[in-house]
């Protein structure tokens, strides 16, 4: 099984969630990121905060690429966060050596 990771922009949503939301749009995109991570064992993400950068969130996304649900899953995490994601670029993924 292949991992497929890319690289997404976290930033404050629109719709009710944002009306509601009392943290920043960076803990949002944790809180999703992180229940979204947990449905499935072979989903992970990382990212780097920036100084003053409570309105964004730069993260690396990493699934198995036969998770047919990670995409729909991340959207539905972050609408119900009150956040927005954009993708930015592919992440090349070292390949796996097995003992074959």
């Amino acid at each position: 099984m292949a991992i497929q990771s890319a690289r997404y922009q976290f930033t404050r949503g629109e719709g009710i969630a944002v009306v509601m939301a009392r943290e920043s749009a960076s803990t949002d995109a944790v809180n999703a990121l992180e229940q979204w991570q947990g449905a499935h064992a072979r989903r992970s993400y990382t990212f780097k905060m920036e100084e003053d950068s409570n309105e964004q969130l730069i993260a690396t996304l990493s699934w198995d690429e036969e998770d047919a649900e990670a995409g729909h899953r991340l959207q539905a995490k972050c609408v119900q966060r009150g956040v927005s994601h954009t993708f930015i670029e592919l992440v090349a993924t070292p390949a796996v050596v097995g003992n074959d």
